[in-house]
């Protein structure tokens, strides 16, 4: 009865390791679909972050987001995505960290801030950081920005299915010597 309960018990363990790593190859690889026009979906706001000061944001025309969608493509390649155009307002006196806020950023995306000078010519401005759907870069100035994608990367989802299946089998293997021993 003893070894009956031991290998019923290794079956369930088997059959829940596998249960669980076939739900994670049903999971959904987010997107990083190309936004078109002035209407990237998704809501946006941006603070200074030293002192959480908001900013304005606002729209800009389709002139600037084809501007944008060129100078992407001229500087990260032609699977460069522009997926949101906006224009930040206000005065800076000095190199300032600024965070866009953009509920459209996802995990693993290789995100770039391009920012129009008032010359009018754009700079890819270096990242501070990319941290749950907020970008940090510093400017020197305010005008367009545009977050941009480089390349289509998306997080990979179901890479769990092969460590599961993996300890499953350790598992498995660990249960048969164990029940071996106890002949």
């Amino acid at each position: 009865m003893k070894k009956f309960s031991r290998l019923i018990a290794t079956v369930a363990a088997l059959a829940l390791g596998l249960g669980v790593s076939l739900t994670a190859i049903a999971a959904p690889s987010p997107s990083t679909t190309t936004t078109s026009g002035n209407s990237g979906s998704g809501s946006v706001s941006s603070y200074i972050t030293k002192d959480k000061t908001n900013l304005t944001v606002s729209e800009v025309g389709e002139n600037i987001w084809e501007e944008a969608r060129q100078i992407a493509k001229k500087l990260f390649g032609e699977d460069a995505q522009v997926i949101k155009v906006l224009d930040i307002n206000g005065t800076l006196t000095e190199p300032t960290d600024i965070t866009i806020v953009y509920s459209g950023l996802n995990p693993g995306q290789n995100i770039a801030i391009l920012h129009k000078k008032a010359d009018g010519t754009w700079e890819d401005l270096p990242m501070v950081s990319l941290v749950n759907g907020e970008a940090t870069a510093t400017f020197k100035s305010l005008s367009p920005v545009a977050i941009v994608v480089k390349g289509k990367i998306a997080p990979k989802t179901g890479v769990t299915v092969a460590v599961t299946g993996l300890l499953s089998l350790v598992a498995l293997f660990g249960a048969a010597i164990c029940f071996k021993k106890s002949r």
